[in-house]
């Protein structure tokens, strides 16, 4: 049981790393597309003040040089206007594109978050778990123990009794055969158990 759930433990910590790996992926995945959006609005603002610079051309000419500008130049500035136009278009609609991209990138990112704090949750559920058992296993073999150590006190104070004798030396052994599997520790404290109550 310890085995398997250490094994998930460690399944979860590789999902908890991976999604990681991901947000990391999906981050920059999304500066990238921020600093293209960027770049397509910058682009935008150069056009948008190219077009402002033709049509204010009028602007400070008197009412002659309008005339003038009107009958031979404003046919060509006036395309110049429109493919401007056009190209601002362009960029808008693939400004738009990218933001619909970063949206993708944002939910993305908040389902791979949901996502970890889920295996997040899991792993502490099993190390609680985990922990819990380990804590019951310690106490039953404490409590033993402790049980043998008051029992094996009561023997040792009728060593005179061959049954005793006999009851106060088993207990011994046994409590050295079940504690070379948990070590010396809980020796100690079967030791120290019998002198405090001595």
């Amino acid at each position: 049981m310890k085995n398997t759930k250490l094994k998930q433990m460690e399944e979860l910590d590789a999902k908890i790393e991976k999604t990681n790996y991901d947000l990391s992926g999906l981050e920059s995945r999304k500066k990238e597309m921020e600093d293209s959006k960027f770049d397509k609005q910058q682009n935008i603002e150069k056009l948008e003040e190219e077009k402002r610079t033709i049509l204010a051309k009028t602007d400070k000419m008197n009412r002659l040089e309008k005339i003038i500008y009107i009958a031979f130049a404003s046919k060509n500035d006036l395309k110049q206007v429109d493919l401007l136009n056009a190209k601002i278009t362009e960029l808008r609609n693939e400004k738009d594109s990218i933001q619909d991209k970063i949206d993708i990138q944002n939910k993305l990112y908040a389902d791979t978050i949901k996502e970890k704090d889920n295996y997040i949750e899991q792993r502490k559920q099993l190390y609680i778990e985990n922990t819990n058992v380990n804590i019951q296993e310690n106490t039953i073999k404490t409590t033993h123990v402790q049980d043998l150590a008051k029992i094996h006190k009561i023997a040792k104070q009728y060593e005179g009794s061959e049954i005793m004798k006999k009851l106060s030396q088993t207990i011994e052994k046994y409590v050295d055969r079940l504690l070379e599997n948990t070590g010396k520790n809980e020796k100690d404290v079967v030791e120290k158990e019998d002198e405090a109550e001595a």
